[in-house]
């Protein structure tokens, strides 16, 4: 488990992931039982896992609110809007933007959403109540082991989608 969560640090840090573990994370790594609040054990490992699916899905929000916004810029430099339909903050709902934007913003919510579920980022969804319950440490691990492997093949994915385009550029 150490060598394969380790293996899918150094994937991060080659493609460039944002967020991802930093090396210092490889030192505090734990795959034992723990023995209480000092000594978290591979708890503490799932733990990080957790924090790091939060950063993940906060990032990608925060690129979905940019592509939103720059949609709605570009719109807006071609077209009007009823000035009624914008609140004192400036804001309108999704139901009443003109139908071509409206359509546009909902293609790329339903996109990001589909590459979460993709990535399974959800901290709290069924990897972690597989987690929960699993009925010894060593089933816990392989629960574990399968979520590292499964995200090292997206990076394994990606590595290659990368190094296809770069010959592409060539």
């Amino acid at each position: 488990m150490r060598q394969q969560f380790e293996e899918l640090v150094d994937m991060q840090g080659k493609l460039g992931e944002e967020p991802r573990f930093t090396e210092a994370v490889k030192e505090s790594l734990s795959f034992e039982r723990g023995s209480g609040t000092d000594d978290t054990g591979l708890w503490g490992t799932i733990l990080l896992w957790q924090q790091f699916l939060e950063q993940r899905t906060s990032v990608l929000g925060q690129k979905m609110q940019r592509e939103m916004q720059k949609t709605v810029v570009t719109f807006l430099k071609d077209n009007e809007i009823d000035e009624g339909l914008v609140n004192s903050r400036g804001e309108m709902r999704l139901e009443d933007l003109p139908e071509p934007l409206a359509g546009e913003i909902r293609g790329i919510q339903r996109r990001y959403r589909e590459e979460l579920e993709d990535m399974s980022s959800d901290p709290y969804g069924l990897q972690f109540q597989a987690l929960l319950q699993a009925p010894s440490h060593k089933e816990r691990l392989l629960v574990l082991e399968e979520i590292i492997g499964k995200e090292r093949k997206r990076l394994a994915a990606r590595a290659t989608l990368q190094s296809m385009f770069k010959k592409d550029e060539e």
